[in-house]
């Protein structure tokens, strides 16, 4: 009976914390080089780590790739994508947030409106949110 109990709390206290999952791509159209659009998105990607308290993890595996994370248990994963035809960059954002803290959410619509600020028209935006919030 005592284990019953102590498996209700858990999962009581687990359910209890919100997830949040995000995916965003930033399409750019590439009017100039592939490295001033990366550049420009990097320079904005670290203001934003850097004002939202975010440590960048390394990562060996793939140079295109920003891992940073926050606390308490919050995952951004930033990558480059060019397309086949390279007129146009991806700026893939990949969040995974967890607690009863409040999310990130707010800080990445403040990182969409400075990539809006420095790419303009040429931005295309696709956005896909699943939350659970309690």
């Amino acid at each position: 009976m005592k284990k019953i109990l102590q498996l209700i709390l858990l999962s009581t206290l687990l359910s209890s914390c919100g997830t949040v999952r995000y995916q965003a791509v930033y399409k750019v159209e590439t009017s100039g080089s592939k490295n001033s659009v990366v550049g420009k998105s990097t320079s904005l990607i670290d203001a934003f780590a850097s004002a939202h308290i975010l440590s960048f993890r390394p990562n060996d595996t793939n140079n295109d790739t920003l891992l940073c994370q926050g606390i308490p248990y919050h995952i951004f994963t930033f990558w480059f994508e060019p397309s086949q035809s390279n007129d146009t960059i991806a700026i893939n954002l990949w969040y995974w947030g967890m607690g009863k803290k409040k999310h990130y959410l707010e800080a990445l619509d403040q990182l969409e409106d400075s990539l809006h600020a420095t790419f303009g028209d040429k931005m295309n935006v696709s956005i896909k949110q699943d939350s659970r919030k309690k």
